[in-house]
């Protein structure tokens, strides 16, 4: 090659990194679960990742669980229905789980409705997931045999020391390795209602989601420092799988289906509030939009992709 060959080459290719041509970057979704959160205990917390997460997507503070009032797919506000409808994104008319206990599982319809990894899987089998829970009965029956990559579940004695050590596994996980799709499980929010109460008046309850805000951004901190970071598009949600009344839930009040719903990254809309909100069944198929990948209709979803 001539110098001025080489010259011109060079100079081309510089132009080309400048002007931010190149492979795009590859997308990532992080979807965070919190268990047991009021909305009006949210926006009452001092959570300056979660707003920050708001402030940079799209936000639904009228979101709902439970189903759709007065048709089949009305379910108890309970853990074991509200993750199931989380991750299949279908309600209890077509996952089955009814309640939390490990018997409730066994009518689950999972083999037709599978966690969403699986769908993921299925159109990128290389996908690298991954899923970090608290409460172990997500990894033990929704998450079946080959839909994870990683699954970690704490051996611990309360949500707060269970809630510490998935923070911790997330970190190490998100500097160790390179996952697509990532789901987390925080569940003190949840424990602390049960214990003190489900209000935005009670001090422990609104201090657990706090210390979730906190522990959210530990994780957001770790992804902003992969050293890929730059070269990568990460999609974040939050939600919940109900809120709480009194120490209680699992009924219809307001205070018990109305959940927040966070969608912050990629394509979404930036500091977009979005009334009515979705069904927490929309996190399937938000996180398959960012991926680009086609949804099935075959599948059963029940909600479209949410903030883009």
């Amino acid at each position: 090659m001539t110098r001025i060959r080489f010259v011109a080459t060079l100079l081309l290719t510089l132009s080309l990194a400048c002007s931010g041509d190149g492979p795009p970057p590859t997308k990532h979704a992080l979807v965070i679960g919190v268990d047991g959160v009021r909305v009006d205990a949210l926006r009452e917390a001092s959570t300056p990742n979660i707003d920050a997460l708001s402030a940079e997507g799209a936000v639904s503070y009228d979101a709902f669980a439970g189903g759709e009032l007065g048709t089949s797919n009305e379910q108890v506000t309970f853990s074991g229905p509200g993750w199931s409808s989380i991750l299949a994104g279908v309600w209890i008319d077509k996952h089955g789980v009814a309640g939390n206990t490990s018997s409730a599982f066994d009518d689950s319809r999972f083999d037709e409705y599978p966690h969403f990894f699986r769908r993921i899987r299925e159109q990128m089998p290389d996908a690298y997931l991954s899923s970090f829970v608290t409460w172990g009965p997500i990894n033990e029956h929704i998450v079946a045999p080959g839909d994870a990559d990683e699954e970690f579940s704490p051996e611990a004695n309360d949500s707060f020391e269970g809630d510490a050590m998935v923070t911790d596994a997330v970190v190490d996980h998100l500097s160790a390795q390179t996952p697509d799709v990532v789901f987390i499980h925080l569940d003190n929010p949840d424990f602390q209602g049960h214990l003190h109460g489900f209000s935005p008046m009670v001090p422990e309850y609104v201090q657990a989601v706090e210390t979730v805000d906190a522990q959210i951004g530990q994780v957001l901190d770790a992804v902003r420092a992969r050293p890929t970071y730059a070269r990568e598009d990460w999609l974040v949600v939050v939600t919940t799988d109900h809120g709480g009344i009194e120490q209680m839930h699992g009924g219809q009040s307001a205070e018990e289906r109305t959940i927040p719903f966070i969608v912050s990254g990629g394509a979404t809309q930036r500091g977009a509030t979005i009334s009515p909100g979705p069904g927490h069944t929309a996190v399937p198929p938000t996180v398959l939009r960012h991926l680009g990948i086609a949804i099935n209709a075959s599948w059963g979803w029940e909600s479209e992709p949410f903030g883009f």
